[in-house]
């Protein structure tokens, strides 16, 4: 009986540690190209919000060849994953794909998915990024980048094709109240990849230095690591795992970086999942109980903050308020949500200049999450005209009932 049970033992040792073979998905590209590729999956059992149960990740190789690892972040919810393959032959090709075992949070969980491969047909996705995940993010599913998109923009270096990504959090840099306070979010949002006509290329290396590209490529796609924990990247670096996010376009002429994420809104849900998993609410409080102001300012001389009655965005800590122009998030946490008035508050310096003031131009949205993290109609839109503040000055506007 005891050589039975040894015997029994062996055998689920090797069933339990032999991978699950890939499967394969076959697709022609109709023309030499970039391909896109759209992953349509759903892990039940995974939970990006659980210590444990994360996410499940499937490795992708192209052909036989190691192409990406994608991570289901939206576990047991069905969800499109869009990421690139990179350049492509016309004629048939294969996909192999299966659980990523080594750093998939559910070794051994199962996954519903469906593929379909797009040839490219937007010049500019030629030059979006391969991202390596900084590894100390690999096996704590931190930090993670789940969307991007690209702007042309005009700089005195000339036309520009900017890449930029946004991350479920950031380990280090801005600390979790002040993010809420003067970004208003935790995701973290970078630029990471720049791109002129002239041939030049940039990308944004730590501690937020533009920097010029040296790094590999496949085919125009540039290679970047994330290299911080505030993530920054590098054009060198070694890490296991690394996606080739779809950028979409995207105008920002109207609004702040975060409205890409409203776009996306399951990306709020995740942020809160991340925080809850971190133990970094319990000193935020629940993401639902914030409210979130959109607005144009002009605040870098000076410094700005919004209040809700005494409830104020930057908790009467000069840190955490806004000095800075364009557009802008900010947050305030209220204990209830009743939201009869808002007022735009400027304020001295930190550093003494000659002349100080604020600028509020526009509020485009003022807006609570809803049950499901997703935003909800705005209170407010404003449009102006512009007032100008002296620090020490607000301005108060009545929500419409």
């Amino acid at each position: 009986m005891k050589r039975f049970f040894v015997f029994l033992s062996a055998i689920l040792t090797i069933i339990l540690t032999t991978p699950a073979a890939a499967k394969t998905f076959h697709f022609i590209m109709p023309n030499d190209g970039e391909a896109g590729l759209t992953i349509h999956a759903a892990a039940p059992g995974t939970d990006w919000g659980k210590t444990g149960q994360e996410a499940l990740i499937l490795t992708l190789k192209v052909d036989g060849v190691y192409n990406q690892d994608v991570t289901l972040f939206l576990g047991a919810t069905p969800h499109d994953y869009k990421v690139l393959l990179g350049p492509l032959k016309a004629g048939k090709h294969r996909i192999d794909y299966e659980n990523n075992q080594m750093y998939s949070s559910s070794t051994f969980g199962s996954f519903d998915a469906s593929f379909k491969v797009d040839l490219v047909t937007d010049p500019a996705l030629v030059h979006a990024p391969f991202l390596y995940l900084r590894p100390d993010t690999v096996h704590r599913f931190s930090d993670l980048p789940i969307i991007s998109w690209y702007e042309w923009l005009d700089m005195p270096e000339g036309r520009t094709l900017q890449f930029s990504v946004i991350f479920t959090n950031e380990d280090g840099g801005t600390d979790t109240q002040a993010l809420m306070a003067r970004w208003g979010r935790t995701l973290d949002i970078e630029y990471y990849y720049r791109w002129r006509a002239d041939g030049s290329q940039t990308f944004q290396a730590v501690n937020h230095k533009e920097t010029p590209f040296h790094g590999q490529k496949i085919g125009e796609h540039p290679l970047i690591y994330d290299a911080s924990d505030n993530n920054n990247f590098a054009d060198t670096g070694d890490s296991p795992l690394r996606v080739a996010l779809w950028p979409v376009p995207f105008d920002l002429s109207q609004h702040s970086r975060e409205e890409v994420a409203d776009q996306n809104p399951w990306a709020y849900k995740l942020m809160n999942d991340e925080l809850v998993r971190e133990d970094k609410i319990s000193k935020l409080g629940n993401t639902l109980d914030y409210l979130y102001v959109e607005a144009k300012i002009q605040s870098a001389t000076a410094a700005a903050s919004f209040n809700v009655g005494d409830a104020k965005s930057d908790r009467g800590e000069p840190r955490m308020r806004i000095n800075r122009d364009g557009w802008v998030r900010s947050t305030i946490r209220l204990d209830k949500k009743e939201v009869p008035s808002i007022e735009f508050r400027c304020h001295a310096p930190a550093t003494p200049k000659a002349e100080s003031f604020c600028v509020i131009e526009e509020i485009s949205k003022v807006f609570f999450l809803d049950k499901d993290f997703r935003p909800q109609k705005s209170l407010l839109q404003w449009r102006g005209p512009a007032i100008r503040l002296k620090p020490g000055e607000g301005y108060t506007f009545t929500i419409p009932k």
